[in-house]
């Protein structure tokens, strides 16, 4: 997590000239100091900062992260941008303590609770724009109607197929090693390959946020970004691109909870959820 965020803050360069920004603004009318010495403290103080988040944030994480962890999760399916909304928070308080002190104790300006709680503000402000930045950086549009139409249209067969062995899943998927019955899943990958499938997977659910797939051919090796997106309840679609790849892909998943499995299974249990992936070529 600290390195992705360090790399929206190089990345997103802005964010950077605007946090030093806006925090000179609050410097300026919080503790009545003219626009000048305010840029320069401002500047100073988040260079300091920075250097000593770049030794303390992950020391932080590591003790935080076993803490938080299952309470982050017990409240949503986990996530990149959950988890960097968190570390967020924390990053924006460590920084403000730093600062306050900084500003009081180095630089002389005298202290008081409003001002205190101002540029705790502040500090929560430039944390929401980086936040900002991280979202954007992440974010994937969904997919057109027309384009949905077109797919569920030309690929009717392939979608059937792929919710059918689905819903067949369940007892076939293993958490652990093997992690699915062999010959349940050569059956299946028979009748794909008679059909327009551009490759076939299968996954099992491993952590709240997080399946396991294995593909017949792999996707023809990575190196796929995704480009949109749409997602419901049990189904999700995504629109796949490569630079060595003429065309698009489209990967339809579904996805089937395993009746009376638990949320934590053993070695050699049903998982909690399955998958069942196929991929086709765009129409």
């Amino acid at each position: 997590m600290a390195p992705f965020i360090g790399w929206t803050r190089i990345e997103y360069w802005w964010v950077i000239v605007a946090a030093v920004g806006i925090e000179a603004a609050a410097i300026h009318w919080l503790f009545a100091v003219d626009w000048g010495r305010a840029a320069r403290l401002s500047l100073v103080v988040n260079l300091v900062t920075a250097g000593i988040g770049a030794v303390a944030y992950p020391f932080l994480g590591m003790f935080l992260y076993p803490v938080l962890a299952p309470a982050v999760l017990g409240l949503s399916s986990g996530g990149l941008l959950v988890e960097a909304g968190v570390a967020l928070v924390f990053v924006a308080l460590f920084d403000w303590l730093v600062e306050l002190a900084l500003l009081a104790l180095i630089f002389g300006l005298a202290l008081r609770w409003y001002r205190a709680l101002g540029f705790l503000v502040t500090n929560v402000a430039t944390a929401a724009l980086l936040y900002g930045a991280l979202w954007y950086a992440q974010y994937i549009p969904p997919l057109k109607e027309d384009e949905l139409a077109r797919i569920e249209s030309v690929y009717a067969e392939e979608i059937a197929l792929v919710r059918e062995a689905a819903e067949d899943m369940p007892g076939h998927g293993y958490y652990g090693y093997p992690w699915i019955d062999h010959a349940w899943r050569a059956a299946w990958v028979s009748r794909a390959e008679a059909l327009e499938f551009y490759d076939l997977g299968f996954g099992i659910r491993v952590s709240p946020s997080r399946f396991h797939v294995m593909y017949v051919n792999d996707l023809h090796g990575g190196g796929w970004s995704v480009t949109a997106r749409t997602q419901g309840d049990a189904v999700m679609i995504e629109r796949l691109t490569r630079d060595t790849f003429p065309d698009a892909v489209y990967r339809y998943q579904v996805v089937r909870d395993v009746p009376g499995a638990r949320d934590e299974p053993r070695p050699g249990e049903d998982p909690a959820s399955v998958a069942v992936v196929g991929v086709f070529k765009a129409p």
